[in-house]
């Protein structure tokens, strides 16, 4: 780490999969060069265990379960400070955060269409609170499931 402008800044971040009550470090991001693997620590790092797998068996998940033909659009919460995490800029988003997801997304076995959308303004707005966003969410899962469940009864009338 350094100091930059008072502010202690860290030169690279180490990428952690948790399982269960474990920390498994299997990779590193730094502002320059992205997310990486180290080569020299290669032999260090772990594989990912994916959420319904385990150790001996970390299976990737296969893909979309129910298709939607639309883009998955992606709330960035962008405030003033720690805009290495985050920053949107001419409508592009950039940051750690942004690699994280970038470098998941491009492991998978298949396509998952994004975009990522500003939530708030920038300046200390917001758009609403996590909660609030959570609840819309929560929202929309209803309604998804109960066209669903109707579905079926529209089309045998």
């Amino acid at each position: 780490f350094h100091i930059k402008d008072m502010q202690l800044v860290s030169s690279n971040y180490t990428i952690i999969n948790v399982v269960g009550q474990e920390r498994r470090e299997v990779g590193f991001w730094t502002p320059g060069s992205g997310i990486s693997g180290s080569p020299k620590m290669k032999s260090d790092l772990n594989t990912i265990v994916w959420p319904g797998y385990n150790e001996t068996a970390p299976t990737a998940p296969r893909g979309w379960l129910f298709p939607t033909n639309k883009n998955l659009t992606i709330g960035m919460p962008v405030k003033p400070g720690f805009e290495e995490f985050v920053r949107f800029e001419n409508g592009k988003a950039t940051g750690f955060c942004v690699d994280v997801f970038e470098a998941v997304v491009k492991e998978l076995s298949y396509d998952v269409p994004r975009h990522y959308e500003q939530f708030g303004d920038g300046e200390g707005s917001s758009n609403g609170t996590y909660d609030e966003l959570v609840y819309e969410v929560y929202l929309k899962v209803c309604m998804v499931l109960f066209l669903f469940h109707s579905a079926p009864l529209i089309i045998g009338l």
